[in-house]
């Protein structure tokens, strides 16, 4: 399993978020509804792996893509080029003023 989850990294940085999206829905399965001695495993399986994609994909978006590009951000930034000029500027606005138009 881990071999996909590696094959799939490779091809788009962004499925990293879909692995944190399973780990989160694996965490919360595993605190309602899995049964008592598989709860704790599956807790940390995936809590894991929500940890493990979101730092996949902040390790790709600043600083492999940036460095493979000699220093220029990920190309969809200047797709949100109203909200900053950088992914953390991006970030931060979106996140700190969610009215921006």
């Amino acid at each position: 399993m881990l071999g996909w989850l590696a094959a799939t990294l490779t091809v788009k940085e962004d499925y990293g978020l879909m692995f944190a999206a399973l780990g989160v829905w694996m965490l919360c399965d595993a605190w309602w509804h899995a049964p008592a001695t598989d709860r704790r495993r599956q807790r940390w399986l995936g809590a894991g792996l929500a940890g493990f994609g979101v730092a996949y994909v902040l390790l790709a978006v600043k600083v492999l893509i940036p460095y493979c590009r000699a220093g220029h951000q990920v190309h969809y930034t200047r797709y949100f080029g109203k909200f900053g000029n950088s992914v953390s500027e991006i970030a931060l606005n979106i996140l700190s003023h969610p009215t921006l138009d």
